[in-house]
């Protein structure tokens, strides 16, 4: 891996890009209001529409793509289906600020944790790519790709999504880019998320999924505090709460 700079990331002045399929003009409605809450400029990139997951990779490696091209030191890259909890905007700056001490390819705002993690208590950071807890045969991973931050460090390995496993030789075989990240990204690069999820997802019906209903900000909310972090306070869970005790 290249040696980096530590420079201060300015979280309102990085590119941030919106993946919005063109058909989902509710989801687009709904990440506009997220990012005014947020206070925070966008570019809306028009996802790639295969019906399945295939198209939500592609998607995001268009966007690293844009990042290379562009020469971007930092980009933000949001799915359109993303709320942000009612600490989001003091968690990310303390987050952001401690990583101007340290070397980091990749922020993650709201991974989907299924499997146990390590809590520093003594910092906001949680580090999904060393010294890890063991994982059983029960445990799917750290899956998700609802809000991240790149470096420019990580963007072309963010590409390789068709080649890095024999198997994906058959494009039918490939598996979702949030299992790349968990096999291939997080345990070859420096990546970390906060000590509270700052972005989960609406409940709301998944294209990726062949339209099905998913309740993710539970699933976000109930897994941190089953694995990670058994103070999280359970009001957490519910959507509503939360929105409703947004500053």
């Amino acid at each position: 891996m290249d040696s980096q700079v530590k420079t201060m990331i300015d979280i309102d002045n990085i590119n941030k890009y919106i993946i919005n399929l063109d058909d989902r003009k509710d989801r687009w409605n709904h990440i506009v209001q997220e990012f005014k809450y947020m206070r925070w400029d966008y570019i809306r990139f028009p996802a790639i529409n295969t019906g399945d997951y295939h198209g939500c990779a592609r998607s995001h490696m268009a966007v690293a793509e844009i990042g290379i091209k562009e020469n971007l030191d930092y980009l933000l890259v949001c799915e359109d289906d993303a709320f942000f909890m009612p600490y989001a905007k003091e968690h990310l700056r303390d987050c952001l600020s401690a990583l101007d001490n340290i070397e980091w390819d990749m922020f993650h705002l709201g991974p989907i944790i299924h499997r146990p993690l390590n809590m520093d208590r003594n910092d906001c950071l949680i580090d999904l790519s060393n010294n890890l807890p063991p994982a059983n045969d029960n445990h799917r991973g750290i899956l998700g790709t609802t809000a991240m931050i790149y470096k420019k460090s990580i963007l072309l390995e963010i590409l390789k999504w068709p080649e890095v496993f024999d198997k994906w030789e058959n494009y039918n075989c490939m598996e979702p880019i949030d299992m790349f990240f968990s096999k291939y990204i997080y345990p070859n690069f420096k990546c970390f998320s906060g000590n509270l999820p700052i972005a989960t997802q609406i409940r709301d019906e998944s294209t990726v999924n062949g339209g099905q209903i998913l309740n993710q900000h539970y699933t976000v909310t109930y897994n941190w505090k089953s694995y990670i972090n058994k103070n999280f306070p359970n009001t957490f869970f519910d959507y509503d709460y939360c929105k409703q005790n947004r500053k």
